[in-house]
């Protein structure tokens, strides 16, 4: 685990309790609320145990800021994460802080195709002299496979681009995951006994 420098940081990624924290540089390269419901019951399931966690819901949406691994120092002090999958079977394995239930990194796993990048909640950003992120509106997407009837009619935000993921997926490609890890399957977690799973209600 690298030491935060916190003057050399731009944001600060913080837990609902303040306990786990994440030094940021740069900006996103990617921001948009998902409206898919593999998104979203992970983030009610966690609202719902977890009252004192922060929420990652957006519009009905999860917010979902999307950073380079390499832009994101977690502090060493931190506690540790827990994890959770949608369905007995999902590989797409999120992250949660263990000391308030909040949503960290809202989409990963081991066979994310991401490499060296990851989408982590919106709504607990801060800027480092502590105020809120304070982005403005961002796009709705993937709202067809939305829970909400209100959410699917209105149907995506026009202009939505996705291009900036594949980009990022495609320079990451080759990467190592070893060289981004920066704690022990942070990013790259496979599912095992201890993975808590969000049951599928919708199917």
């Amino acid at each position: 685990v690298v030491p935060i420098t916190w003057e050399k940081r731009d944001r600060v990624w913080k837990c609902g309790c303040g306990k786990f924290t994440a030094a940021l540089s740069g900006d996103p390269f990617l921001e948009f609320n998902c409206h898919c419901r593999f998104c979203v019951a992970p983030a009610r399931y966690l609202n719902e145990k977890y009252p004192n966690g922060t929420s990652a819901l957006v519009n009905k949406g999860v917010g979902k800021s999307l950073f380079y691994l390499k832009d994101v120092t977690l502090a060493a002090s931190n506690p540790p994460l827990k994890y959770l999958r949608v369905g007995p079977e999902g590989t797409n394995i999120r992250s949660f802080t263990s000391c308030c239930g909040t949503l960290f990194n809202s989409a990963g796993g081991a066979g994310f195709p991401l490499k060296g990048g990851r989408p982590i909640t919106r709504n607990c950003i801060y800027q480092a002299d502590g105020s809120p992120y304070g982005c403005g509106p961002k796009p709705d997407g993937e709202t067809a496979l939305a829970f909400d009837t209100d959410v699917r009619e209105k149907g995506d935000t026009p202009g939505l681009d996705f291009s900036p993921f594949m980009v990022a997926a495609q320079a990451t490609a080759g990467d190592n995951p070893a060289d981004y890890d920066h704690s022990c399957g942070t990013w790259y977690k496979t599912p095992d006994a201890e993975t808590t799973v969000v049951p599928i209600t919708w199917e």
